[in-house]
């Protein structure tokens, strides 16, 4: 297909920068959705914490009609939408989709401050370095360009044995 005709995508040789705007957004959504997390479990322990004949009503199991737990569900499931549309229009993604490793990250180091529960451990320290270092990774060497691939192109990577092996290991590990 046509590339101009969906839009201000990052192409090669893009010297606007719409990748570096595409990215922003990305992590936009990461911060909104990380936040949204924990004001959505702030909401469950305060449910928890009223009296049972003062608390919100929940019309299902882990859906609390408070205010609080509204502004959760706008955080994650609203604010991030036309983020993550804008992020995708932008740049590649290949740049784009490991910026959610930022989510958990940010959930991480945000949710201690908020909830007295929550603890980090070294095993989650661990595993947080390896995430920063993988987005990091991946946003500085992966493609900041789209790739423009027809049906002919897909079939010849499904026959390259790298791919064929990628693929095997990613079925394996989950």
């Amino acid at each position: 297909g046509d590339m101009a005709a969906c839009g201000p995508t990052a192409v090669a040789g893009d010297a606007g920068g719409l990748w570096a705007a595409g990215l922003a957004c990305a992590v936009g959504s990461s911060v909104s959705t990380a936040f949204g997390n924990v004001v959505q479990k702030m909401a469950h322990i305060q449910q928890a914490a009223r009296e049972p004949a003062r608390r919100f009503r929940e019309p299902l199991p882990g859906i609390v009609l408070s205010p609080r737990w509204f502004a959760g569900v706008a955080l994650v499931g609203l604010l991030p939408i036309p983020l993550d549309v804008l992020a995708f229009a932008l740049a590649a993604q290949s740049l784009v989709t490991p910026v959610g490793g930022v989510t958990l990250i940010l959930t991480q180091v945000i949710g201690p401050r908020f909830l007295e529960e929550e603890e980090v451990t070294w095993t989650d320290i661990a595993a947080g370095c390896v995430i920063v270092v993988g987005v990091t990774l991946t946003s500085i060497f992966g493609s900041h360009a789209d790739q423009d691939l027809d049906l002919d192109a897909l079939r010849a990577l499904w026959r390259h044995r790298p791919t064929i092996a990628a693929e095997i290991l990613a079925a394996v590990t989950i």
